[in-house]
Order: structure tokens, then sequence, then C-alpha cells
């Protein structure tokens, strides 16, 4: 077996597919902008020339001085959407160890959204898989407050998830997200829906996607919204011209990865594209930072968001923003982005160092608040 065919293999034996799904969704009882139908068409009926292509730019993990210097020269260094004029802005999915919270807070008062990915982050997706609902509110509830108070963000800024390694729990992880008051989740991936794209909806009649990851919600969640991961697909030469499209939920996970500036490029429009000339359903582009460690793979992804801004029908924004228009969708004649101005920083910087934690060793963490007399962690995210 060649090493390309050992790849597809290992690829597509590891990933099982199901097909989960609720009642079919009742436009005309499903009214925006509380509930929204699933959908691989034209919101509102809108013409696919006529809709903004909006582009979700997300980052996971922890936020630290190792990545912030690409965040700062993405999102502050000047580059705005050229029909709005508004900066671009991007999601932050934060996990707790290793992040400053300081800067955190600096890319919040740069309006740029912080959501959870969880306290722990552990690599152990049975965890995740298994966990009952008290874990599950600890993991997300007690990783906002850690947010709130150690990187001075309101709670109420504070409103999607997406789950470590893309793991739920299935309805226990959904009813816990609802029940505190989160918006939305972006942890459920669809490679059955990519062409068109499926849009973000409501959970109000259900999970109405592919279940990729098992175990899938069954359960309906009255205006809480899933936005998909719809994944991306990356040419893989088999044999002289010969090609196989390598579908991945995040845009980081493509194989083989992209080397050059050029590869890197295409490969981000060519996904683009799909979304670009069909239904403009906004375009997910979920990765981590590390996969900008390779700096031709850095440069390709500058040129393609510098290349997406070029375009006068083309939006930046974060998920939140996107699922406001999802609520509300206006041709882009009537499409008004609102530019917000940066917010004054209430952070004064404190670094707090941990000779003992739960985690069996030091650790460090920089708040915009007095240290905490102990680390933050799992059952005590106060460091009491």
């Amino acid at each position: 077996m060649t090493k390309k065919t050992t790849v597809i293999f290992c690829l597509f034996s590891a990933v099982l597919f199901y097909t989960v799904s609720g009642e079919s969704c009742d436009e005309s009882l499903c009214e925006r902008p509380s509930c929204v139908c699933a959908s691989q068409g034209s919101p509102e009926g809108l013409k696919v020339e006529d809709t903004p292509q909006l582009v979700m730019l997300t980052f996971d993990d922890a936020v630290n001085v190792v990545n912030f210097p690409d965040y700062q020269e993405l999102l502050m260094t000047g580059r705005k959407n050229l029909r709005s004029n508004c900066p671009i802005l991007a999601t932050f999915f934060v996990s707790h160890e290793y992040t400053d919270y300081s800067l955190v807070h600096e890319l919040w008062r740069h309006n740029n959204d912080i959501s959870i990915h969880s306290i722990s982050h552990l690599p152990n997706t049975e965890y995740w898989k298994n966990a009952n609902k008290t874990i599950w509110e600890e993991e997300l509830g007690g990783m906002r407050k850690i947010i709130s108070k150690f990187a001075k963000v309101p709670e109420s800024d504070i409103v999607g998830v997406r789950a470590p390694f893309l793991q739920t729990a299935g309805d226990v992880t959904f009813e816990v997200m609802k029940s505190l008051n989160f918006l939305y989740d972006s942890s459920m991936p669809t490679r059955e829906k990519t062409n068109p794209p499926l849009w973000p909806y409501t959970m109000d009649y259900g999970f109405q996607q592919n279940c990729q990851i098992a175990p899938c919600p069954k359960l309906t969640y009255d205006n809480f919204f899933i936005v998909p991961m719809v994944n991306y697909f990356k040419k893989l030469e088999i044999a002289p011209g010969h090609f196989l499209n390598i579908p991945c939920a995040m845009a980081d996970a493509c194989l083989p990865l992209p080397e050059t500036e050029d590869e890197t490029f295409q490969y981000l429009k060519e996904n683009f594209e799909r979304h670009y000339t069909t239904n403009r359903a906004p375009l997910p582009l979920f990765l981590h930072q590390a996969w900008l460690h390779n700096p031709e793979r850095k440069k390709g992804y500058f040129k393609f968001v510098d290349w997406l801004l070029q375009k006068d029908d083309v939006f930046i924004v974060t998920i939140r923003e996107a699922l406001e228009f999802v609520r509300n969708p206006k041709p882009i004649d009537e499409y008004r982005q609102v530019c917000k101005s940066v917010k004054s920083s209430t952070c004064a910087p404190n670094p707090c160092s941990y000779s003992e934690t739960p985690l069996n060793g030091p650790r460090n963490m920089q708040c915009c608040t007095t240290c905490p007399a102990n680390y933050p962690w799992l059952w005590n995210v106060e460091g009491k």
C-alpha cells in the first residue's frame, strides 16, 4: 500500500456516518428572527448575486504571546471590508491552560468575539463523549466565568461554544448550552451538505444534518443556532492527472497540507468559490494558529484574506454578526454593517505564578485582576 493510499484509507476508515434529523422544518411556522429552517438555498428568496458573502474567521485554543502577534497582524493593522469600511473581525474559541487573559481582553476590546472551548481541553474524546451535565456545566459555564473575571469580558458577550476535538455528548451537551443561555454551537461538521453549503439554522426542529461525530442531539432547542462546520476539500493526486477531494471539518485539517503560498491561496480560494457561486452561505474559515507557523502557508492565508477584501460584496465578520444576518437577511444594497469603535482598556496586566496546580506542575497566568490565591481550574474557577 502506497503512502498516499494509506492516508486515504485511514481518513475514511476512521469516520462513521449517521443520518440524524428532526422533523421537517415548516417555514410557515418557523419564522425569523427567532426560528430559522436549515437550508441549502438562499435566505428569504434572495438572488445569489444580491446576497452578501459573509466570511467567518475563527481560531481555537489558548491565546498567548506565541499566537497573538499573528492575530494582531491580521486584525489590528487596518484591514477593512471594502463596502462598509468596517475593520475585519474574528471569533476566538478559548481554552484555559496557557491563556494570557490580558490578550483576550485586547482581542475583545477590538470587537472580536470571545467564545468557549472548555477549561481543560482534555485530549480524550471519551471524556467529552461520556461527560455528564455537571461536567459540561463546569467546563463551559466555568470557562465563561474565568474569561469574564480574569479578562474582564462581560459574560453576556460570551455566547458561542466549540466542543474540544468537536466531540459533544449529544443532548447532554446541548441541554447544558441551552440552559446556560449560549446562543450557538459550532462543533458539528457536515460532509453531506457542502455543495451547495448548509446555512446556519436554529434547532427548533432538531438537528438537520448528517451526524459525522456521534453522539448527535436528537431533541429540539428553540432559538438555539447550529453554525455548521461545512467541510473543506483538498485535492490529492492519487495518480497522474487523477485527483481525490479529501474532506476536513476545519480548514487546517485537510491533507496533504499546502506547503507554498500559492498552493495555500488556491486551496482557500477553491473552497470560497463553492460558497460564493452557489448560495453564499457564510464561509467557515476555522483553524488553529499553528497552521500559520509555516511561513509560506501564512503568506497564502494573508494573501487570501486580502484578496477577499478587494470584493465589495464580501464581509469578514464574527460568527455572532453572521447570525444576526441569518436572522434578518437583507440584499446587499440594504445590508448595513455597523462599524464599532475600539473600547477603552480596563485591563492592567498582572503576571501570576503557581508552583503547585491541579495539573501536577507549575503554571503561569497573566490576568486583568489581582492574582487569585490558587490556579483557577475545574471546581475552583475563581482560584480561591
